[in-house]
């Protein structure tokens, strides 16, 4: 028993810290899940459902039924705590390492060999699957494996570092996405350039990040910002519309953010141990790491949407049927709590209540008994009287 608690408050913990390195952290990944889930609320929520149906087929040693839909989003870094090498194969679809080289230096070819396992055709393999005709309607295990790396991997790929890999004189088998990158804000706060923006440019700092399972307070705070971003970057805003299906274009575009907007930043010489992030560009980063959110978040519900379609009006959902504007399922579990310690406070009433009553009622019977003894005293007092006036 102690051995289980403890291995659950090591994954909690652990976890929380060691995911960072792998892509944008726990609640950016659970934010564009959430963005996603919310659009699709709006616009067709049978796709939730259907999403939600392969989600729960399995559940990981840590989850116990307690697991948000949100936070399958992150499922991908967890397992790799969870089984550590024995998903290493999986390592590989997180990012694309394409080679930004702007001082020409001189790579060895043989070195960068392209790789056929990266983001670009993990998600080739994905779409294949949910495409497959022989497929729709039935939840296998690889489908349910696949759609949770969908969730997170279209998060990963919006991180604009998980598509670069700077090569110079100093860097000459590539700074790994800005792994090997150091940089230092004003506050002589100092990580590499990879950590930075996975945090949103330390706009979610690890107190917003560590509660899993969701508490209330946090599904409160969580429920907020994802409203927040919604109305900060609306759809036509980001000129997204429902044909914004193309990863490749996705993966285009990160790439020029980051060439373009990050490294630009970054002293490309490498004659600075630590490179220097002014008050300016720090806030510039925070709106361009949550812009890369929204946007990540409406793309999502798309790509749902594109693989999902076809499986709509198959499965019987005998949950809760999500009407046109409800919010989050987590405000109906609120209600719920608040309806079911109005009932418990009213029971503890009711229990005081018949207490007080039996309470009164013992009093007044004592009252009586004492009465009744009363006048039994004195009738003997009065008996022993005439007794004493006879002798």
């Amino acid at each position: 028993m102690k051995q289980n608690f403890l291995h659950t408050l090591s994954f909690i913990l652990i976890s929380a810290l060691v995911t960072t390195t792998y892509g944008f952290h726990d609640l950016p990944h659970m934010l564009i899940l959430g963005i996603a889930k919310q659009v699709l609320i709006e616009k067709d929520p049978e796709i939730i459902q259907i999403a939600e149906k392969y989600f729960d087929q399995f559940e990981e040693p840590h989850q116990k039924g307690q697991v948000q839909f949100e936070e399958h989003s992150i499922w991908s870094d967890d397992i790799k705590f969870l089984y550590k090498s024995g998903v290493k194969y999986w390592d590989t679809w997180h990012y694309i390492d394409q080679i930004y080289n702007p001082t020409n230096y001189p790579i060895n070819i043989n070195n960068q060999k392209e790789s056929n396992s990266n983001a670009q055709a993990a998600f080739n393999q994905i779409k294949e699957t949910f495409k497959n005709k022989n497929l729709i309607g039935k939840i296998t295990v690889m489908k349910h494996i696949f759609l949770k790396h969908l969730v997170h991997l279209v998060g990963d790929i919006h991180q604009p570092l998980h598509t670069v890999s700077f090569f110079s004189q100093k860097f000459q088998n590539g700074d790994l996405g800005g792994n090997k990158q150091m940089v230092q804000l004003s506050d002589s706060k100092k990580n590499n350039l990879h950590f930075y923006f996975d945090s949103g440019a330390f706009f979610y700092t690890f107190d917003d990040r560590i509660h899993r399972p969701f508490n209330e307070s946090f599904t409160d705070y969580f429920g907020n910002e994802v409203e927040r971003l919604i109305k900060l970057y609306p759809r036509e805003e980001l000129k997204i519309n429902d044909e914004d299906v193309q990863f490749d274009q996705w993966v285009a575009e990160s790439y020029k953010i980051s060439t373009e907007q990050i490294y630009t930043q970054i002293d490309l010489t490498g004659s600075q141990k630590v490179n220097k992030i002014t008050d300016e560009n720090h806030l510039k980063n925070q709106e361009l790491c949550q812009k890369q959110i929204t946007k990540a978040g409406y793309r999502l519900a798309n790509i749902l949407e594109d693989f999902l379609k076809d499986e709509k009006g198959i499965y019987t959902f005998d949950k809760e049927i999500y009407q046109h504007k409800t919010k989050d399922k987590n405000k109906v579990d609120k209600t719920g709590k608040t309806l079911i310690a109005f009932i418990i406070a009213l029971v503890l009433l009711g229990i005081c209540l018949f207490g007080c009553h039996k309470n009164s009622q013992n009093q007044q019977k004592m009252k009586q008994n004492g009465n009744s003894s009363s006048h039994n005293e004195s009738g003997r007092h009065q008996e022993l009287q005439n007794q004493s006036d006879n002798f």
